[in-house]
């Protein structure tokens, strides 16, 4: 490998890392550790971290493949997923954040609210009594 190579994967971690802490808050994203996963499950860490949470880098090249960042149970069901199992094996409920970009809106009346890039999301939450 020459420098100019070496620099250049340095640069492509770099805009990975970049990209899968986009996908949370940073109350989440500034201690989570950074991995890639690749169509098996392996993980490969790209930069380590201290909370329990893992963001990972989507394909922005295929629909579907958001950046993400996980707890330990949202990491979990997405284990249990990339293994093909039947039925995710979590016993307690895990969170996924999906916040880079994610053009759906589960839930909620669209708004024109869109994303544009270079956005970074910003998660809200409304509670209402019945």
């Amino acid at each position: 490998m020459t420098n100019e190579d070496g620099i250049l994967a340095a640069e492509i971690v770099k805009a990975k890392i970049r990209r899968a802490l986009l996908s949370g808050p940073d109350s989440i994203t500034s201690e989570s550790t950074v991995a890639e996963m690749d169509a098996q499950g392996k993980m490969t860490v790209l930069r380590p971290g201290t909370n329990g949470w893992v963001c990972i880098p989507g394909n922005e090249s295929i629909i579907g493949q958001a950046d993400m960042c996980a707890d330990p149970m949202g990491m979990r069901w997405m284990m249990d997923l990339a293994a093909r199992k039947p039925k995710p094996t979590n016993t307690e409920p895990g969170l996924i954040y999906m916040l880079n970009g994610a053009l759906q809106h589960s839930y909620t009346e669209w708004d024109g609210n869109e994303y544009h890039p270079g956005d970074r999301g910003v998660w809200t939450m409304t509670y209402a009594r019945p």
